[in-house]
């Protein structure tokens, strides 16, 4: 049997039309409303938050915003994905509109104790860590992401580990252990180990491109180029104006031998930004490596004032001058990285002794000296802070923060921790 055409005109036609005319009435009432919008996008927020997607959370409340903009848990999501992003003074903002609309106090008070956390201020959130996990309401992962980061911030790795353990145990499909666990091996020099945790991660959640790039530049550093050009790629696909990114992909091509390739993409990354510092390294290495060492030594002049601690811009200066017959001006670059190897091949050895003896200052106080000479000074910093956890009036402690806070302009920190180097009974 054939379906015959129906005339426009006919009363079955009339009636059909209605009935698609009513049912898009309908949708229009329901789908149209600003309520349900509004939980559509707030749910999906919260969704998006939970896949530690903050920009695609904060697309969700753009839109639920539209509806209404001054709805108490859309106050709360957006003091969340402030608290994500490091934006402090906008969380407080948020939290406090949302206690003005009424929103949950219990709820509010929580996520003070996970700011007071992040902001490393365990001493004040420590206390409720336990409250929280009994009765956790939902946000069980983003209670442990935010105590085990503040764990490893102050490189309290058995606390850590511990909160791991169980939040791996009670969430076997969240990559979010992994990646810490990557993390863990990455800053230890372990890069095999790094790479087997970013792989679990991303076997469950292919989507973090921020994982796929860590693992990329573990796979370099063991010499699997093409597994990590792979990764590259992938992550070039979905960032491609990420200028990290791109300068690990041009790093991945200089790897490879690729290096007419390389020097186009770190020139195309210092287009747009021309402050990169690595991809002014990277220039600065092709140079040399192109025996064009007064071309390299401009650049490396500059970075070397940027960053003094950096080991290989001093090596690649002293190769440059002695290349320039400054042979002189060479030396103390070249004792700095050859004393920077020795120090910071000792590191890894201490760390894993911290992890078996937590409360031994000496080995902290030790890796933070360390970094701070010889590395990134930030992280040689934080060490020494978490001396000071343990033993406020450690001196030695208080005379190296001094003069890292003074080289960065911070008088003011320099001095406190002046006066306690020759007082350490004050109160920090």
């Amino acid at each position: 049997m054939r379906f015959q055409r129906l005339n426009p005109g006919s009363p079955l036609r009339r009636t059909r039309l209605g009935f698609q005319l009513s049912l898009a009435a309908a949708a229009a009432v329901v789908w149209g409303s600003p309520p349900l919008w509004t939980q559509y996008h707030l749910v999906r927020a919260r969704s998006e938050l939970k896949n530690r997607d903050v920009d695609r959370a904060l697309a969700h409340l753009r839109h639920a915003g539209l509806f209404d903009a001054e709805n108490a848990e859309r106050r709360f999501l957006l003091a969340r994905a402030a608290r994500r992003q490091g934006q402090m003074e906008a969380m407080h903002a948020h939290l406090e509109r949302a206690a003005r609309l009424g929103y949950d106090r219990e709820a509010l008070r929580r996520e003070e104790v996970l700011l007071r956390a992040q902001a490393g201020l365990l001493s004040q959130a420590e206390p409720h860590l336990s409250s929280l996990l009994r009765d956790p309401r939902g946000d069980a992962p983003e209670i442990c992401e935010v105590f085990v980061d503040a764990y490893f911030a102050a490189y309290r790795f058995e606390n850590a580990f511990t909160l791991l353990d169980g939040w791996e145990a009670d969430f076997p499909k969240d990559p979010q252990p992994h990646v810490f666990r990557g993390l863990y091996h990455e800053h230890g020099g372990r890069a095999a180990e790094a790479a087997a945790s970013y792989r679990r991660a991303l076997e469950l959640a292919p989507q973090r491109v921020d994982v796929r790039e860590r693992l990329a530049r573990q796979l370099m550093t063991l010499h699997e180029y093409d597994a990590a050009a792979e990764a590259f790629r992938i992550c070039l696909a979905r960032r491609p104006d990420n200028p990290d990114v791109r300068a690990g992909w041009a790093a991945c091509l200089e790897a490879m031998g690729r290096t007419g390739e390389a020097r186009r993409v770190f020139e195309d990354v210092l287009a747009s930004h021309p402050d990169h510092y690595d991809a002014r390294l990277a220039l600065a290495r092709l140079d040399h490596a192109s025996e064009h060492a007064s071309q390299a030594l401009a650049r490396l002049a500059a970075l070397c004032r940027e960053r003094p601690t950096n080991t290989e811009a001093r090596y690649l200066l002293a190769r440059c001058l002695h290349a320039e017959g400054q042979i002189e001006a060479a030396k103390p670059h070249f004792q700095f990285a050859a004393e920077a190897r020795l120090r910071m091949a000792e590191v890894p050895r201490l760390q894993q002794q911290v992890r078996s003896n937590p409360n031994d200052v000496e080995l902290r106080y030790r890796i933070g000296a360390t970094l701070i000479e010889y590395d990134v000074p930030e992280h040689g910093a934080a060490w020494l802070h978490s001396v000071l956890q343990i033993d406020p009036h450690h001196r030695p402690t208080h005379a190296a923060l001094a003069r890292y806070y003074a080289s960065i302009g911070q008088e003011d920190a320099a001095e406190r921790h002046r006066r306690l180097t020759a007082d350490p009974e004050k109160d920090p």
